[in-house]
């Protein structure tokens, strides 16, 4: 008789351990809702032909300094800023939390680590900035954004490119 209630005993106290987690009947696991995640990435490259495009002779420039900025759209205020530098063959990540989809965002040319080619124009043909567009949009979480290419130039243009790459 011992035996039966010891049994009774122990049986009854893992029913009553394995109920102790279910608050609603379920014994799923919920998922928790987290910040969409998106990562913006692009290039950053040195122009020796100052051709505004990629060409043959453009190099990537690693440890070149980016900086992605977002601003509201109706009062213009900074509501975010990361900086970042790109990597050995001149690519770069960055890592942006949270719904910016009423938000203006950008990714903007900061530094070069070469003094032969640390030039920007910062006009049409020669952008600092590549636009993110969030506007309005929803981004699977985890989804990539790759941007239009960045560039520094080169203060001379090279003597290998054509001359009608030649934008001084």
């Amino acid at each position: 008789m011992e035996k039966s209630t010891l049994i009774m005993l122990i049986a009854s106290t893992i029913c009553s351990f394995s109920l102790v987690g279910i608050s609603d009947g379920s014994t799923e696991k919920k998922e928790e809702k987290k910040d969409p995640l998106l990562v913006v990435q692009g290039r950053v490259y040195c122009d020796p032909c100052r051709a505004a495009f990629l060409s043959n002779l453009s190099e990537p420039l690693p440890g070149a300094g980016v900086q992605l900025q977002c601003h509201q759209f109706k009062t213009k205020k900074q509501v975010l800023s990361i900086p970042a530098l790109t990597n050995s063959i001149g690519s770069y990540r960055i890592l942006l939390e949270g719904n910016h989809s009423d938000e203006s965002c950008a990714v903007f040319l900061k530094s070069s680590p070469r003094k032969d080619c640390n030039t920007f124009i910062g006009n049409n043909e020669y952008p600092t900035l590549t636009a993110i567009e969030l506007y309005g949009k929803k981004f699977k979480n985890g989804q990539t954004y790759v941007t239009e290419p960045l560039r520094f130039l080169t203060k001379e243009v090279s003597s290998k490119c054509s001359p009608d790459w030649d934008r001084k």
